[in-house]
């Protein structure tokens, strides 16, 4: 069996601190990004891949800090953008 890298593990230990909350919003915004009408967006963080949608182009959005989730559920398409910087 091949060793785990430190961003793996990092990765694991993430998970196991993520709150219910941060699960529940998570859950939200893939919810209501479910009907994504044009092109696929993958999203990943420490809970694992999601891939919303079919065709080109393929936006992949990588969440390092699930805290993410909740700037987005508090401040919509602002918060997005507070998360990014």
């Amino acid at each position: 069996m091949k060793p785990m890298t430190p961003s793996e593990h990092a990765s694991i230990a993430a998970s196991r601190r993520a709150g219910p909350l941060d699960r529940l919003l998570r859950q939200r915004l893939i919810a209501s990004l479910a009907a994504l009408d044009f092109g696929r967006l993958q999203i990943e963080d420490c809970l694992g891949s999601v891939t919303l949608g079919r065709g080109e182009p393929c936006v992949r959005l990588t969440v390092s800090d699930l805290g993410f989730y909740r700037l987005v559920a508090a401040q919509g398409s602002v918060g997005a953008g507070e998360a990014y910087g």
